[in-house]
């Protein structure tokens, strides 16, 4: 069964952490890391938000988000951090996931 994970942090580089961290814990694809800086933000608590998305078998993508988590903690407090995953995803989303503000 396919399932996507989304791990949201802020930090460019605690991103690159995590999706480093996720890669080596568990056997998924790391689709992309997509990039925002809220409007709306406290901009000296939240400078640049970044999304990794991933995907995987559901146990692998379980797995990568915890891990993935727990290295986000080191760099951000826990209210900043979104994980969640989507397990048996649709697939009129797929052109979604791969939708980035990078170029």
């Amino acid at each position: 069964m396919k399932s996507l994970g989304l791990l949201e942090v802020c930090g460019y580089g605690a991103a690159l952490l995590c999706a480093d961290a996720m890669d080596k814990a568990a056997s998924i694809e790391i689709v992309t890391i997509d990039f925002d800086k809220p409007a709306v933000a406290d901009l000296d608590r939240i400078p640049l938000l970044a999304q990794v998305k991933i995907r995987g078998s559901v146990s692998a993508v379980k797995e990568a988000l915890r891990i993935g988590y727990e290295t986000a903690k080191k760099y951000n407090d826990e209210s900043d951090i979104i994980a969640h995953q989507i397990n048996q995803y649709h697939e009129g989303i797929e052109a979604l996931v791969y939708q980035t503000k990078i170029k």
